[in-house]
């Protein structure tokens, strides 16, 4: 899934190919834990690989992960390995470049269409970034608008909500023709470079994709300009967008479609509109928290235990702190900062001096000595 892992690769010819998944294929099969695996089908005139990709889901991932990584190490007869969470690859001892994606089960369809066809997801996923679709191995999803009042931590993938985990319904939403999605997903079909090319004009966002010449230069960056399917459809996109300017005609010679679409009309599609509900309840109750959390430590923070306790140390001062979220939370002071949420009620609710008691008293108990009431 890159083909650049390890330094002095050797790539793969085309003779080689089914040899070398037929091999790792067996090997992922053999492995008792192993639910399905797959190898996504490739370019077909492609002249040489990177690297060979396979996508396998097991039971009990977790529990299974150090012992697959071992059993594919020694089956496999790897030199080299490097692993980066569930993307593993290795280094066969003709330094052929294994790559090996764990999936959870429900994600092996949709990781299997991501990886199939060389480049076409690529550029698929750019064709499709700035109408908030993603397209990745996880399946389809939506990006939704930034709420307008300020949520703290707010990264973008905690506003994608997935539309579906299916190939073949996401390739129907987004325009393919049902033969073209029966041949993207024939494994016993490996299409050319032109053919996929002529495949991404039928997405019915292509005709906006190709009059936003920023959207086209997303295909470039340094790990995929040189990459033949990305160039080659680059260049065809810029000349089928000086075609449309020069005809100044609304109509083209490929099969293109007006998007046209809103927010609600793709949720609306996918029938996950309360996903959306779900999840800006959500980010009311992160602002919520995040409010009750200034408040606390406007009122109450370490500046005013370091008054209260004359060279009070920074450690000790920890020790305090944990201490009393430790008793407000019923002894679990493992939680996540977003889980606080009794205790920074308990620092509004509760009076200042009562607050103040409980610290000294903590602190006394930490050194040995008895507290005593001032």
């Amino acid at each position: 899934m890159g083909g650049d892992t390890f330094p002095n690769t050797v790539r793969i010819d085309p003779s080689q190919l089914a040899p070398l998944r037929d091999e790792v294929l067996a090997v992922l099969r053999a492995y008792p834990h192993t639910i399905r695996c797959c190898s996504p089908k490739e370019v077909q005139d492609k002249d040489s690989f990177g690297d060979v990709d396979f996508v396998v889901s097991l039971a009990d991932q977790n529990k299974h992960m150090k012992g697959f990584k071992a059993e594919l190490y020694a089956k496999l007869e790897a030199i080299d390995s490097c692993h980066n969470g569930e993307h593993l690859s290795f280094l066969s001892p003709q330094r052929f470049q294994i790559d090996v994606l764990v999936v959870p089960d429900d994600e092996f369809d949709s990781s299997k269409g991501f990886y199939s066809n060389g480049d076409f997801s690529y550029c698929l996923g750019k064709m499709i970034y700035k109408f908030s679709l993603k397209w990745s191995s996880k399946g389809l999803s939506y990006k939704l608008q930034k709420p307008a009042t300020q949520v703290p931590n707010l990264a973008n993938t905690d506003l994608e909500i997935t539309l579906t985990k299916s190939t073949r319904d996401a390739f129907e939403f987004l325009g393919f023709s049902l033969p073209t999605i029966d041949q993207l997903l024939d494994d016993g079909r490996e299409l050319t470079q032109d053919q996929l090319i002529k495949f991404l004009e039928e997405c019915r966002f292509y005709r906006s994709f190709l009059m936003n010449e920023n959207a086209r230069q997303r295909l470039f960056n340094k790990h995929r300009e040189r990459r033949p399917m990305v160039r080659a459809f680059f260049e065809h996109c810029k000349a089928q967008a000086e075609f449309l300017v020069n005809s100044n005609s609304s109509n083209s010679h490929c099969r293109s479609f007006d998007c046209g679409l809103t927010e609600d009309d793709i949720l609306h599609h996918f029938k996950v509109v309360h996903k959306k509900d779900e999840l800006f309840e959500k980010l009311e109750k992160a602002v919520e928290l995040q409010e009750k959390r200034l408040k606390a430590k406007e009122k109450f923070n370490g500046s005013h235990i370091e008054n209260w306790v004359e060279g009070i140390g920074k450690r000790e001062l920890g020790t305090v702190f944990s201490t009393l979220c430790q008793n407000v939370l019923n002894g679990d002071y493992a939680v996540s900062n977003d889980d606080r949420r009794d205790y920074y009620e308990w620092v509004l609710e509760t009076e200042y001096e009562e607050i103040k008691r409980k610290c000294l008293e903590i602190y006394a108990e930490l050194n040995g000595v008895q507290f005593q009431e001032r």
